[in-house]
């Protein structure tokens, strides 16, 4: 496994074209958004374990719960939170009050559809909350964005302006297919941001790197946009009953087949300085705004 683990490390350098020096450090925390083409991919499991593997790390780690018709981070946590963004975006509360802090450390923002209230704020409201992450940002050095699946005009938005894009999908052919019709409609506005590849419930590292293969090579072909395969995460049963159980299965399991598969991917993060700094929440934040608010411009 130890094996396993050393190449697909060295893969994910190679694909990625990544700054392996850590010169190239900023202040800002890292921006990453997690998505998938499809619902019932394991994302927001991965995205929260993924935290808790940084959080292990020595890196602080908070998660943005942007998926807002099914925002389920708090189920996978096994917290409830009082507040949400909606409370924030109204002025009745914080963003460090409504923050609810989760295993390890590991914080988390309750988004609901507050995100998409943001297309309302005032340019004074707009500022207030870009200065309240402005104070907190120096606390983190990784926000994950757990946006919805699919191509949603607001999952877009989230993608957009993230600096980092992590696409999840398994080896199931619908999975397959529309990641790929994700990544093409990131083509298609000139995204960016690095994405990244995660392979979920792989039989084994080889499976999980074929299919990183053959959608690198479509990209490659069709969208002139290379992909970076980030990790592979194989089929582990200690998954389903950590989900039952309402407990992140790195914590619970911390020696499983998937909870090695996340250690491997927050490392290959870590070792893997991106070329261009991180913009942070702020510039995050800006470009998220400016989205909803083309969108409501438009009537979407």
């Amino acid at each position: 496994m130890k094996d396993q683990a050393e190449r697909l490390r060295q893969l994910a350098k190679e694909s990625m074209g990544y700054n392996e020096s850590s010169s190239n450090v900023s202040k800002s925390a890292r921006v990453i958004a997690v998505t998938s083409g499809k619902g019932g991919v394991g994302k927001t499991n991965f995205a929260v374990n993924l935290a808790l593997a940084l959080q292990a790390e020595g890196k602080k780690t908070v998660i943005f719960d942007g998926d807002l018709g099914m925002a389920n981070i708090d189920v996978v946590l096994g917290v409830v939170p009082t507040f949400n963004l909606v409370h924030v975006t109204r002025g009745h509360k914080t963003l460090q009050e409504i923050m609810v802090e989760g295993p390890n450390g590991v914080q988390f923002l309750p988004g609901s559809s507050g995100a998409e209230e943001l297309a309302d704020l005032t340019d004074g409201g707009i500022q207030q909350l870009i200065n309240q992450w402005t104070d907190l940002e120096g606390d983190f050095d990784y926000i994950l964005i757990d946006t919805g699946a699919g191509i949603h005009s607001s999952v877009m938005n989230f993608l957009q302006s993230a600096d980092e894009i992590i696409v999840i999908l398994t080896a199931e052919p619908p999975s397959i297919t529309d990641a790929y019709g994700l990544i093409k409609v990131l083509a298609k506005k000139d995204v960016q941001a690095p994405i990244h590849l995660v392979v979920n419930q792989a039989a084994n590292l080889d499976e999980g790197r074929q299919i990183f293969r053959r959608v690198n090579k479509v990209a490659l072909e069709f969208l002139k946009m290379k992909l970076n395969l980030i990790g592979v995460i194989p089929y582990d049963e200690k998954v389903s009953i950590s989900v039952k159980r309402q407990k992140p299965f790195i914590l619970g399991f911390p020696n499983s087949h998937a909870s090695r598969g996340v250690q491997d991917i927050a490392r290959n993060l870590l070792e893997l300085s991106p070329e261009k700094p991180a913009g942070g929440m702020k510039q995050f934040l800006s470009r998220m705004i400016g989205f909803f608010r083309r969108d409501q411009e438009e009537g979407r």
